[in-house]
């Protein structure tokens, strides 16, 4: 499965994503090209989803990939809801209907060498100084996606055939 981008990758669309009551897809679009991707640990995000998100949670971050401390007495941390159909034309049956998955953010915290808890979400870094991908594009589909790395999937109950 794939296409240049991902390819091998399984891929999906995640609609309605959000955090804290907060709709993090926002005015840009109602869902967002997603894909598993096991070599990475990490949630990631383009940047313009990742600076909405880390708005929401108590970190602190630097503008490098580095993942961002947890501030002291932060936790727990808030979920991040998602469906995998769009809420106005849901698949037939009413069971569909109100299914939210949800990814605990505490799932994502990992402890540094030196104690420090950090939360494994990150900016994809072909939008970080990268020649490869023009600011102009960081919200197209096309060249940007949302990751789920290890660490997300080890949240979920997950099987992929």
């Amino acid at each position: 499965l794939g296409d240049w981008l991902d390819e091998g990758m399984y891929e999906f669309v995640t609609y309605g994503l959000s955090t804290c009551g907060v709709d993090l897809y926002g005015n840009i679009s109602s869902n967002w090209f997603t894909v598993i991707d096991t070599s990475d640990p990490c949630l990631t995000l383009p940047t313009w989803l990742y600076d909405r998100i880390m708005a929401h949670l108590p970190v602190d971050c630097t503008p490098d990939m580095a993942p961002c401390v947890l501030r002291p007495g932060s936790r727990p941390l808030p979920v991040l809801s998602f469906s995998l159909w769009d809420s106005q034309e849901p698949p037939p049956g009413e069971e569909y209907k109100s299914i939210v998955i949800e990814v605990p953010l505490e799932y994502l915290v990992f402890t540094s060498g030196n104690g420090t808890d950090l939360l494994c979400v990150s900016q994809d870094p072909c939008w970080i100084g990268g020649d490869q991908c023009p600011p102009a594009r960081n919200a197209s589909m096309q060249d940007s996606r949302v990751t789920f790395g290890s660490m997300v999937l080890g949240a979920l109950a997950t099987t992929v055939d």
